[in-house]
């Protein structure tokens, strides 16, 4: 079989240049380039070929938009030639734009092109150069209104500190005219002045209030249209019942009795001897602070021996509810903190025995008092100071249960008590067998009768004899050894000797 003819003659296809379709890649790549557009190394030559058709259509038609001078302006080069070659570059614009590219004069259609490529640079460097104008005046306009508003805010502020102030001065001014008092004579006004607790006011002579002041309250506070001790009198009067001679001393609250010079002390936060607190109105100082001591006071000349005895633990919380009431008097903020230490001493003394809950609390006040005047902080006393704790309870045995040997609950309250009547403990016996006998209301101790002795540092049994009830154990009781030497008794295993 022969090869087959081809049928039909080919037809000369004329060579264009210009056509972007007979570009290669390189160049293709190179005019997108020129106009600004970034394709990715791997895309295909048609669609090269596609964009920049694409920007060139949109290229001629923001061309044509334009006015006639800017049109002017980009063809003016054109415009300077001939007839002939405007004709010719208004062909060859018209084959730019409809893709054509069949112009003959190639010079003139390059120098077109070029001029046309010029102008919308220059078009595009101008909007971008009335953007960043634009944009320094907003920002311009910006950081005067943040400026400004910063002068308002200071003025604002300014403002309020200057009211808050007028206002304290007139509280203060209030206070002060209604605290202070006009004496008759020549003695002049004399003007009470606040010590720290803004619910009393002392003045410089450290008395509270007088006579003539509460009488002139009392006046300005009476109600002459309620009966004298009636309950709208009372409600009125803040529950307090009025007289036209004074108050209901029931009605009013309590006040610790305690002297001005002791409640400052207080208030202030020096170290306070609680034994002061129990004196009914002690005229010391009530601290351990010498250094306050007035040298012209003859109570200060001879020590107290009431202050140096040591408080049991019911003394002491009536005691520290005094200082506790004192001191939120001034600071209210504090009555929980005071109230979760007045609970840890609590629990020192119920654990351990003897005063060593006492001896913490003076170590602890003293040392809160010296971070107060000396490193102005302030203590916490709701938190314990473990290393101050242990300094103390280390060599001290905790009361124990005598049934389990627990630590935390008593005899009286250990669960082995509600057994069985077989398995109960005998009360009547100590650990070892031996017989407990009690005296004044106390077990007298085996071991301090025994030849060893006792060897508890504190023991909470008596160390008397179990014999006579004397301070001398029982081997050396001189009633027991007459009792030895006296006639012996007869008995199973004794003999009369003849």
């Amino acid at each position: 079989m022969g090869p087959i003819r081809r049928s039909g003659t080919r037809t000369n296809v004329h060579y264009d240049p210009e056509m972007p379709e007979n570009w290669t890649l390189v160049k293709l790549r190179q005019e997108l380039n020129t106009r600004g557009i970034r394709i990715p190394p791997n895309t295909r030559r048609m669609a090269l070929v596609r964009l920049f058709r694409e920007s060139r259509e949109n290229i001629s038609s923001d061309a044509g938009r334009n006015n006639e001078g800017h049109a002017n302006t980009i063809f003016g080069s054109a415009r300077s030639q001939n007839s002939t070659v405007t004709d010719t570059t208004t062909d060859h614009v018209h084959g730019a734009i409809l893709g054509s590219a069949r112009s003959q004069n190639s010079t003139a259609t390059d120098t077109t092109t070029d001029h046309v490529h010029d102008a919308l640079l220059g078009s595009a460097a101008s909007q971008d150069a009335s953007v960043e104008t634009n944009n320094r005046t907003l920002i311009n306009i910006v950081s005067r209104l943040s400026t400004t508003v910063q002068s308002l805010q200071q003025n604002v502020t300014t403002l309020t500190g200057q009211v808050n102030t007028l206002i304290t001065q007139r509280t203060v001014d209030a206070r002060e005219q209604a605290t202070s008092t006009t004496i008759t004579g020549n003695t002049g006004i004399p003007t009470f002045g606040s010590t720290g607790n803004p619910r009393s006011e002392v003045n410089s002579n450290g008395l509270n209030f007088n006579l003539e002041t509460a009488y002139s309250a009392l006046k300005s506070n009476a109600l002459p249209t309620a009966a004298a001790g009636s309950e709208e009198q009372a409600l009125r009067n803040n529950r307090y019942v009025q007289t036209p001679r004074g108050y209901s001393a029931e009605s009013l609250p309590f006040v610790e009795t305690v002297t001005p010079q002791l409640r400052r002390n207080i208030i202030s936060g020096m170290d306070i001897n609680l034994s002061s607190l129990l004196i009914p109105y002690y005229v010391g100082m009530g601290t351990t602070d010498g250094e306050d001591k007035s040298e012209t006071s003859s109570f200060h000349t001879k020590p107290d021996p009431r202050l140096n005895r040591s408080l049991t633990i019911g003394e002491f919380i009536q005691a520290f509810g005094i200082y506790k009431n004192i001191m939120c008097s001034a600071f209210p903020h504090r009555r929980s903190e005071l109230d979760t230490y007045e609970r840890d001493i609590v629990d020192m003394a119920s654990r351990y025995p003897g005063n060593g809950f006492y001896e913490y609390h003076r170590r602890f006040s003293l040392d809160s008092a010296a971070h107060l005047r000396y490193n102005n902080m302030a203590v916490d006393w709701s938190i314990r100071n473990n290393t101050l704790f242990c300094n103390i309870f280390t060599n001290i045995r905790p009361n124990t249960c005598n049934n389990c040997g627990s630590t935390f609950h008593t005899s009286g309250f250990c669960s082995a008590t509600q057994r069985s009547s077989g398995n109960k403990i005998n009360d009547s016996q100590d650990t070892y067998g031996r017989e407990r006998v009690f005296h004044s209301g106390r077990e007298i101790c085996n071991n301090f009768n025994g030849h060893r002795g006792c060897i508890l540092p504190r023991c909470r049994n008596a160390h008397v004899c179990l014999a006579c009830k004397g301070d001398h154990p029982k081997i050396n009781c001189q009633q027991t050894k007459n009792e030895f030497q006296g006639p012996q008794k007869n008995g199973p295993h004794t003999q009369r000797k003849n």
